[in-house]
């Protein structure tokens, strides 16, 4: 995989990545239901890293379920969205850019999400 191409095309995708999950009521639903699925996988605040977390949209509800949040991306166009669409949001984020290169996350975190 060309991962140059990969993140060329999602730093030029940021707010549409962003928007994606709320442009209808299918994307709407797919969300919420991901959301639902997650949850229940979810402890009391663990502390979790997003890798290929795109503009953060689910790093929003895992910090407001008081879950320390990791946002991970080849893509640092989406960190930088993501980082100034939260930053008048109280929750914080650790952002983490990283190439193609594999990043190993345990023993720090007690869930993954990918």
């Amino acid at each position: 995989m060309d991962c140059e191409k990969v993140r060329k095309h999602f730093n030029a995708a940021s707010r549409s990545e962003w928007e994606r999950l709320d442009a209808d009521e299918y994307h709407r639903l797919i969300y919420r239901l991901h959301l639902d699925f997650i949850k229940t996988e979810l402890s009391a605040a663990p502390r979790i890293p997003d890798a290929g977390c795109g503009s953060g949209r689910y790093a929003v509800e895992f910090a407001r379920r008081g879950c320390a949040v990791t946002l991970c991306d080849i893509s640092d166009g989406e960190l930088s969205f993501a980082a100034d669409t939260n930053s008048k949001s109280t929750y914080r984020f650790d952002l983490l850019f990283h190439t193609r290169h594999h990043v190993k996350f345990r023993p720090r975190f007690e869930w993954e999400l990918v």
